[in-house]
This record gives C-alpha cells, structure tokens and sequence, in this order.
C-alpha cells in the first residue's frame, strides 16, 4: 500500500481536509506502511491527498501531538522512531512505579473505589476502537495508582505514559487480538484488590504490563517482515 492508496481510502469520509489527511497519515504510521524514522514530506503528502499544504502541516502537527510523529530541525516532520531498548527499559520502569503506587493503593481502595475502576474495565471490555481502548486502559492504571496517595508518584508515571503510549498506539493490531488476555489480567487486579491482597494485585499487574511489552515485540517483529502487509522495519 502507497500513500496514495490511504488517500483514496479516507477522502470521502471526513469533517475537515486536516481530519482526513492526519487519518490517513495515522493508518499508514499504525499499520507499518511508513517506517520508524521515515520523512514525511509535505508537498508529496499534499499532492497524493489533492490538497494544499496548509492542512497537511496542521495534520503533522496533530499527529505529532499524538507521539507518532516528530518534528526534527534538519528533516523536518518524520514517523516517531520506536526501538526494542526504550520499549524494554520504559516497561522496566513503569513496573516499578506502578507496582510502588499499587502495593500503597490495596489498603486504602474501598468498594466505592472500586466501582468506579469496574466501570471503566466494563467500558474497555466493549470497546473497538484502539484509540478509546488504550486510553481506557490507561485510566485503569491511572485510577488504581491514583489511591496510593503519592502525588509525586503519580506524576512521574503518567510522565512515562506520554511516552509508553507511542508503542501502544503502534502495535494496535497486537493489542487488540489480546484484548481478552488483557481484560482477564485486569479482572485478576481487581478481583486481588477488593481482596485486599496487595501481593495478587502487584503480580497481576506486572503480568499485564509484560504482556503488553510482549505485545509491543510482536509488532515489531512483524514488522520487519516486508512480506506482511507492505510492512517496513520498526527501529
């Protein structure tokens, strides 16, 4: 698939130009099309959509607001380059903050707590779309840590999620064909912190975030093979 393939895909579909240029750009990041690192120049991306230039730079900046582009000050706007080193090492780390924030959370979390977490794991549990799913799944976690206590650290790991979530958005296809996995890691959470057993809820929870860099690798082993779907190198 060429870029000019996601256009004729996207063109008759959207509200504005800059919707439908950052959706077609979007579906080419997340489906492997565009390679880690790759330019994405905005006369060719201008020419393929049958636009000006105004709206695609607006594209490129919405899109680099998502994570999955960057703006560099020599190559201008390139796919944001994802790497097996930083997936690893940022899901060392979000292990350790979020196990830190969880075994704090258990004694505090009550019943009322929790119904608000259930609601949440319900709406996941529903979901199609990958954009909403990650972002549900994120308030999961983020609600949990969020009765720890702990502001600091509460901060420093929704830092490491602005970054984390580049990797969930482009491994979507992975996520989503383990979703009930998933869903069952979360169920387990739950079901060891309305138990009060702090040690269940971390071991679940360290399962679930493993499987996500799982997850993650698959992408980009898939990746790398140019005989699926076009695809091109992940990093």
């Amino acid at each position: 698939m060429e870029m000019k393939d996601l256009a004729a895909t996207v063109v008759r579909r959207y509200r504005t130009t800059q919707d439908m240029v950052a959706d077609g750009l979007r579906q080419g990041i997340l489906s492997g099309v565009f390679k880690s690192g790759q330019p994405l120049r905005q006369e060719q991306i201008a020419e393929d959509f049958g636009v000006s230039k105004s709206p695609v730079r607006e594209a490129l900046r919405q899109l680099a607001g998502e994570g999955l582009v960057t703006f560099s000050p020599h190559r201008g706007a390139v796919v944001s380059e994802i790497s097996y080193e930083e997936a690893r090492e940022i899901t060392e780390i979000r292990i350790s903050l979020e196990s830190l924030a969880l075994r704090l959370a258990v004694p505090n979390i009550t019943e009322k707590d929790l119904e608000q977490v259930e609601e949440v794991f319900r709406l996941a549990g529903s979901e199609e779309d990958i954009s909403r799913y990650a972002n549900l799944c994120w308030q999961f976690h983020e609600i949990l840590c969020g009765f720890a206590g702990r502001p600091r650290l509460q901060n420093m790991i929704e830092s490491l999620h602005a970054t984390y979530d580049l990797y969930v958005r482009v491994s979507s296809r992975e996520v989503m064909r383990n979703k009930a996995r998933s869903q069952r890691q979360h169920r387990e959470i739950l079901d060891a912190c309305r138990s009060k057993d702090a040690d269940a809820a971390v071991k679940a929870l360290e399962d679930n975030i493993w499987s996500a860099f799982d997850e993650i690798i698959a992408h980009m082993e898939r990746s790398e093979d140019p005989g699926e779907d076009g695809a091109h190198k992940a990093g």
